[in-house]
């Protein structure tokens, strides 16, 4: 819950990190395709990358069961499902994070926006109300 966005975060910076050195952005935005065909192919290929991510976090906790000797079964429909469904929304906060890592050479100004993005909504999920009081 807390490092997929920050992951989401390191992938985007690293996919334009390439442009940010030496003028890459002049030598690729001067070529044929337009910008939004650039900033779709990136998207593309950080939402391969996340859901690489999210099948290897679903293997190796399978994993991690069966080498600790976890009793039962895994259901293996609801875990991908859920993987499935973490994958749909950090595509929001992947793409917002593609744009700002474009848009700013620095890798810290576009993580920073990534955390402020995150860390209110881990702290308002974290908040649960305590479970009622039985008096009998």
């Amino acid at each position: 819950m807390f490092f997929f966005p920050l992951f989401s975060a390191v992938l985007a910076a690293l996919l334009c990190g390439y442009e940010h050195r030496s003028g890459g952005w002049k030598l690729l935005l001067a070529m044929p395709y337009s910008r939004s065909r650039v900033y779709a192919a990136k998207a593309v290929v950080l939402a391969v990358l996340l859901a690489v991510v999210q099948l290897a976090f679903v293997g190796a906790a399978a994993a991690a069961g069966i080498l600790a000797g976890v009793e039962g079964s895994l259901n293996g429909r609801m875990a991908l499902g859920s993987a499935l469904r973490g994958w749909i929304a950090i595509l929001p906060l992947a793409a917002i994070q593609l744009w700002f890592s474009s848009r700013w050479s620095s890798f810290g100004a576009a993580f920073s926006i990534n955390a402020a993005c995150i860390l209110p909504n881990i702290v308002v999920s974290g908040l649960h109300s305590p479970p009622p009081l039985n008096h009998t």
